[in-house]
């Protein structure tokens, strides 16, 4: 039986292109389980190091932003208490099953996807029903950098990822601000890695290898300034977006990294509030005449596969109640067939009883026909009338 409150978890949070990668593989090159390779995301074009990040876990979370009405590029906070919806019963349940079935028998386990940033709510209220130990190390990068790395993949505005950026960073401060947090510059950890793997490592409490020679050659394959391609100061931040809410978060994950300042929730709270004047201008002015056709596409595709949807219900409903109608049959047919054997079997015995009296009515007429039952039939004859005249001469003496 799982000891679940011998299980704990590591989250990894950070906006994409942040560097989470880096660090996932690090803490699992120090024996941290992120899930069995083959359930793992494959290396690509963009990550050629890999992403360490789960397929369930990216499976659910795109159906969930999904039917929020939203996907992972949103600019826009997601509405208040959208974890408590009805109709996150059951993405809650499928975490919940993922998590029993695939990492809580792992004394020590992580797990890292960046849309969990905007989804930490629910993800915290299924490890505190299930007695989950939870740490947060944060990767923090740039968000100018983050932008420019997206313009090249994804080709999203500078503008716009820098909104992005913030909606992410957001929720990971309201959801983590009175947690304890481990915060990792990306581009200190590219710099040293081995200093900062270390102290995370402290931190996490997690065990440091005797011989390093090993950790060192395998993270040399990934960890290395030159694959750095952008590489920007606050000030140059400052110039491309000089936005009050953007500017504050920015400095207050600085401080908490160079371990000036804790941030507090109703700092927080207060700088979400400015930005929410903000979000919806990112989300709409930074949309091209193919995205907005292809945001009014999504919501009819969305309509149209709950309508699917629906209908596949009704179909099963259907195909499920001709299943019991054939069961009822099959059950009935078989009956028959039981009571059709015991017919058979019946019809043959009188079958053969007939057979057997036919046989002895061939016997009998065979006897009526011979010579000695023709002998037989005289004696009895003969015998009859000896009798009756022995009976009138008894008789008639008598008499006398």
């Amino acid at each position: 039986m799982i000891n679940k409150a011998n299980s704990r978890a590591i989250c990894i949070l950070g906006m994409h292109r942040s560097g989470t990668s880096a660090i996932a593989r690090s803490i699992n090159l120090l024996g941290v389980y992120l899930g069995e390779s083959e359930n793992l995301l494959s290396a690509q074009e963009d990550n050629p190091h890999g992403f360490w990040e789960h397929l369930n876990i990216i499976d659910i979370q795109n159906r969930i932003l999904w039917e929020l009405g939203v996907s992972w590029d949103t600019p826009v906070p997601l509405e208040e208490l959208w974890w408590k919806k009805p109709e996150m019963i059951p993405f809650r349940n499928e975490i919940k099953q993922f998590i029993n079935q695939q990492m809580i028998s792992q004394n020590l386990w992580a797990w890292k996807d960046p849309r969990t940033c905007l989804l930490l709510p629910l993800w915290l209220d299924i490890l505190q029903e299930l007695d989950v130990e939870v740490n947060f190390v944060i990767s923090i990068r740039n968000p100018l950098d983050i932008a420019n790395s997206l313009l090249k993949r994804n080709n999203i505005p500078i503008q716009k990822s820098l909104g992005i950026w913030m909606n992410y960073m957001i929720s990971v401060a309201r959801w983590t601000a009175d947690s304890k947090c481990i915060l990792v510059s990306y581009d200190e950890f590219l710099d040293d890695w081995h200093h900062q793997l270390f102290n995370l490592s402290q931190q996490l409490n997690l065990p440091w290898p005797e011989n390093e020679l090993e950790l060192k050659e395998k993270m040399q394959k990934f960890i290395n300034p030159q694959f750095r391609h952008s590489y920007s100061s606050s000030d140059q931040l400052k110039e491309t977006i000089s936005l009050k809410p953007f500017v504050n978060l920015y400095d207050i994950y600085l401080k908490k990294i160079n371990f000036q300042l804790d941030y507090t929730l109703p700092q927080i709270e207060e700088i979400a509030s400015e930005y929410k004047t903000y979000a919806a201008l990112f989300d709409i002015a930074n949309l091209t005449k193919i995205e907005l056709q292809q945001r009014v596409e999504l919501i009819d595709t969305r309509h149209n596969i709950q309508h699917y949807l629906e209908e596949l219900q009704e179909v099963q409903t259907q195909l499920k109640s001709q299943q019991n109608e054939q069961k009822k049959i099959n059950t009935f047919l078989n009956n028959s067939l039981i009571s059709g054997k015991d017919i058979e079997e019946k019809i043959l015995n009188l079958e053969n009883m007939i057979s057997a009296l036919r046989e002895d009515q061939n016997n009998l007429q065979q006897i009526l026909q011979s010579r000695g039952w023709n002998y037989l039939k005289k004696y009895y004859i003969y015998r009859d009338l000896l009798f009756s005249k022995l009976k009138k001469i008894t008789k008639k003496h008598s008499s006398k």
